[in-house]
């Protein structure tokens, strides 16, 4: 999957989706399951053609409330602010509909005034009953929603209106949201899931991991450095237990780097050139130290221009 979305936003591969059996594949990726990935996906509901790009926009006013991963919507909120023709598509609500909005990438939105910030995933189930309709739901940590301003800068090329960030609501837009996350986001769309990996089971570990994600997607860089500082202490003391190698509770990272490029060194025979490039990583590490300590909020410090913390943290 991330393969597939890195050639797509790169540009080098042509997106062709089709509908399989109730799920999605992608041609010409081997026909590897590509089922709730956030491309944008090539539909056809009932008439309408194909080659139309979709996204939908679930609002809701309550404060924090996307995190509990369930919502009941009120008949009468389904697909406002939907265009006509394709909200008679959508509305008898068969099981074929349902299955077709499943596999639509799904922003999930604040109104105005409400506490949290915007989330990107996918919708796992829809179950109907009478007039309403109960959505199970979770969000993608691999990539970085679209923050409100981003959104509201964007609402031209979104298909959004002005009353529909104070208007609780689920609407489904013909939209290219690829594009303008592209545009917006730039590094922030690449996937940082594979980068940040879950390497044991330790529940400090799990927190650790979610305040990275929580912290990009809400572009609070600053705060990021210091929980990705951690990471990176509790990451490198972990590379250096397998191989039997322990570490002080104070030493700092970069001598844990230093400590775990010695032990590859003896396990294995390295290139010179690969050495050079192991070692000189040692120095970033230590200046993220200083970066860490006097820059960012673990201790009272002036913290970085966003955009500068930005690059730290994405990069």
């Amino acid at each position: 999957m991330v393969r597939a979305w890195k050639s797509i936003c790169d540009g080098r591969m042509p997106l062709q989706i089709m509908f399989v059996a109730g799920h999605v594949e992608c041609a010409g990726f081997e026909k590897e399951r590509c089922c709730n990935t956030f491309v944008i996906i090539e539909l056809s509901f009932g008439r309408a053609k194909l080659g139309k790009t979709y996204v939908q926009f679930d609002v809701t006013a309550g404060d924090n409330l996307w995190e509990e991963g369930a919502y009941t919507w009120g008949g009468s909120r389904v697909f406002e602010y939907t265009d006509e023709d394709l909200k008679s598509e959508l509305r008898d609500f068969s099981h074929a509909t349902l299955e077709t909005l499943i596999e639509i990438p799904t922003h999930f939105l604040y109104e105005d005034g409400a506490e949290d910030a915007p989330r990107i995933g996918p919708i796992l189930q829809i179950d109907k009953r009478k007039g309403d309709l109960r959505i199970s739901y979770e969000f993608d940590e691999r990539f970085s929603s679209l923050t409100a301003a981003a959104i509201r800068s964007n609402k031209w090329e979104l298909q959004i209106e002005n009353f529909e960030f104070t208007r609780t609501h689920w609407a489904v837009e013909r939209a290219d949201l690829l594009k303008v996350m592209q545009h917006t986001k730039g590094p922030l769309l690449e996937t940082f899931g594979d980068a940040i990996d879950k390497f044991k089971e330790d529940a400090t570990l799990q927190e650790i991991i979610e305040a990275i994600h929580h912290e990009i997607r809400a572009e609070n860089h600053s705060l990021c450095l210091d929980r990705l500082h951690t990471y990176c202490m509790k990451k490198f003391a972990h590379l250096l237990q397998t191989h039997g190698v322990t570490c002080g509770r104070e030493e700092p990272l970069h001598s844990r780097v230093g400590k775990y490029i010695k032990e590859l060194e003896k396990a294995r025979t390295i290139q010179e050139a690969s050495k050079r490039i192991l070692r000189s990583s040692i120095s970033v590490f230590e200046q993220f130290n200083q970066i860490r300590n006097n820059f960012s909020p673990a201790h009272d410090n002036e913290l970085l221009e966003r955009a500068e913390a930005g690059s730290y943290a994405i990069q």
